[in-house]
């Protein structure tokens, strides 16, 4: 099993990594500075890959929240299986 742990500071990690290493279950510790993630454009939201960051899901929110248009469930996959199925 993998824990990941975002800390504020590097002193912080430092300082719990020590202290983790101190317990017998624990079998290796990684300590990595954490990735910038662009924010994602219009076209990323239906590609696979990266995970939305909190303020992408909030802005996806608000957008959706915005639209005064609204197609029901059914009505939605319907029109997607007609899409694909061409």
């Amino acid at each position: 099993m993998t824990l990941i742990i975002e800390t504020k500071n590097e002193a912080s990690a430092k300082l719990l990594a020590e202290m983790l290493r101190h317990f017998d279950f624990v079998k290796t510790i990684n300590h990595k500075p954490a990735k910038k993630l662009k924010p994602l454009s219009v076209d990323d939201w239906i590609k696979p890959g990266r995970p939305a960051t909190d303020e992408e899901i909030d802005q996806l929110i608000e957008e959706m929240e915005a639209e005064t248009e609204f197609v029901s469930a059914k009505t939605f996959f319907k029109d997607l299986k007609r899409k694909y199925k061409k």
